[in-house]
């Protein structure tokens, strides 16, 4: 990328110019379907990751293109460069519908659960800002777009304000990247509401500014902690919710828990647990209760009065009580406040986890290669892990494994040996009817796809 490093923004003026009109970014990303845009691979790269790749870029492509600029390429290629060590991935202004990935590197991100190099560089693609864009307000714009759309498989975290000593150069202008979108996410709550659009439309237009110092100087002195919950204050959310548990203790937040406002009507009585799915309970919450909504995951299935299986889940506050509790037992108002997703890591232990099928492989009526075939599954294939079973002995390769999941696939049941599947370490499984199992160095070392 050739930028110059000299043009600086004026963040301060926009924030003092009332005269903008700017159309706010919504948190509803509407605009066209995933099935309007393609991805072609120029240069071939494993199955198991172009599959991996294409079902982020299917996720996440269509809600960069609605909130940042609607002229983004419908066609977007990817080519291979693994000539750059220090890059896991770039873009390139003179190719407009390119991104490049190290193929040495981005693997190692995708085995640990991680789009953040995907959604990063697709940003850069579709925020296509002109090459005299400073280098931080580009690396930082494309790291907000990571934050503000990332999901369960997406880093969002952000670092804590900036250490005494700290200047906007040492800081923000060879830093850039997560140290930058916090200081943009920091401008857009506590600054101008709409500063994050006026900077995605005039960084395309060549418009030099000035005046960022004067606006470092007051981040610098009350940087506020939006660490604790980076995606609600990139939505520009009020009263977000601390999801660190105060981990951060030296940094005071300056928001606090929504207090009275009542978002949804528990529809029949049910508990309040401390993960989403079946675990220990914090409280019953009776029917016809009013409870406040923090975020929402997925979770173990339930099966509705419809006899639809339902995955979603809300954490809440009910009372003094917080927990999770199944979202079709809420009665949530559809004009009511857009419910954020529950971040990566969650609330205390409550992470959401997504499990991976590691290659192409079949799902079995019984824990027994031999038994019925029930489905072909594919790399990449989400699956539900419900409860673990010791079964017929599975070996491939040099792994051998003894332990099957009781998995959910879509509408489909069945079992999967662990050997395909990706489990993270500490993981605990209830064993098909029966006591809870955690995934142990011991099952690693026998093959649990735990790499």
């Amino acid at each position: 990328m050739v930028v110059n490093r000299n043009a600086r923004l004026l963040l301060l003026s926009l924030i003092w110019v009332c005269s903008i009109l700017v159309v706010q970014t919504s948190n509803v990303y509407a605009g066209e379907q995933p099935s309007s845009y393609s991805l072609v691979f120029e240069d071939k790269i494993d199955a198991k990751y172009e599959s991996l790749i294409r079902n982020e870029f299917r996720r996440v492509y269509p809600k960069l293109v609605a909130t940042f600029n609607p002229n983004a390429p419908k066609l977007v290629k990817v080519k291979v460069d693994n000539s750059k060590p220090e890059w896991a991935g770039y873009y390139r202004f003179d190719q407009p519908d390119t991104i490049y990935l190290n193929m040495k590197a981005v693997p190692q991100e995708l085995d640990a659960s991680s789009f953040r190099v995907i959604d990063h560089e697709l940003a850069h693609l579709v925020q296509a800002y002109d090459p005299s864009t400073p280098l931080w307000i580009a690396e930082g714009m494309a790291d907000y777009a990571t934050i503000l759309l990332g999901d369960g498989m997406t880093d969002i975290s952000i670092p804590v304000h900036p250490k005494p000593g700290s200047t906007f150069q040492s800081e923000i202008e060879e830093k850039k990247y997560r140290e930058a979108a916090r200081f943009l996410i920091w401008a857009k709550n506590y600054k101008r509401s709409t500063i994050i659009e006026e900077i995605n439309r005039y960084a395309r237009q060549k418009i030099n500014f000035t005046g960022s110092d004067q606006l470092w100087e007051e981040y610098f002195k009350n940087p506020v902690t939006v660490e604790k919950n980076p995606q609600c204050y990139a939505k520009g959310e009020k009263n977000c919710p601390d999801l660190t548990n105060g981990k951060n203790e030296s940094y005071n937040p300056l928001t606090k828990e929504p207090e009275g406002l009542d978002q949804a009507i528990v529809k029949k009585t049910a508990y309040l647990n401390q993960k989403p799915g079946a675990s220990n309970s914090v409280a019953q919450v009776e029917a016809a209760s009013s409870v406040q909504l923090i975020c929402q995951t997925n979770g173990s299935p339930i099966l509705g009065d419809d006899s639809q299986v339902n995955q979603s889940w809300t954490y809440i506050k009910a009372g003094k009580n917080k927990g999770y509790i199944p979202t079709i037992y809420l009665k949530i108002n559809p004009a009511g406040p857009i419910i954020p997703p529950c971040p990566n890591p969650s609330i205390e232990n409550n992470t959401e986890v997504r499990h991976l099928v590691q290659s192409d492989t079949t799902l079995h009526k019984k824990p027994d290669q031999n038994s019925a075939i029930l489905a072909n599954l594919k790399k990449g294939t989400e699956a539900n892990i419900l409860c673990v079973k010791p079964g017929k002995q599975v070996i491939f390769g040099n792994r051998i494994q003894n332990d099957w999941y009781h998995v959910q696939t879509g509408k489909q049941q069945g079992y999967l040996s662990a050997l395909f599947i990706h489990t993270k370490k500490g993981e605990s499984f209830p064993e098909c009817g029966g006591k809870s199992k955690k995934t142990s160095e011991s099952q690693k070392a026998k093959g649990n796809a735990n790499q």
